[in-house]
């Protein structure tokens, strides 16, 4: 798995990554998390709430890092990678 990653300026940026481009599609969720996510170039604001709401202490604050469409993770005994629709980073207050 390369270990550079490209970054993406704009939503249609992020399909080139999908396993399969028939999965861009409006009010499919490739497409939707591409847009709620490059548009918030944070955690969008109904992720944060969901934090924010948890009662964790930690999470009251989190800072999202870096962000990563489509990450592959490689597993054991499997013919390709597994997809993640997007991958976090993050650190909670004074983590």
């Amino acid at each position: 798995m390369n270990k550079i990653f490209i970054p993406a300026n704009k939503p249609e940026d992020w399909k080139p990554l999908l396993a399969e481009p028939k999965h861009w599609k409006t009010k499919h969720s490739a497409k939707a998390l591409a847009y709620s996510w490059q548009e918030a170039n944070d955690f969008p604001e109904s992720v944060r709430n969901v934090f924010k709401n948890s009662g964790i202490e930690l999470f009251r604050s989190i800072e999202l890092l870096l962000a990563f469409p489509e990450y592959k993770v490689p597993l054991s005994g499997g013919s390709r990678p597994s997809q993640n629709d997007i991958f976090i980073l993050a650190k909670g207050d004074n983590q």
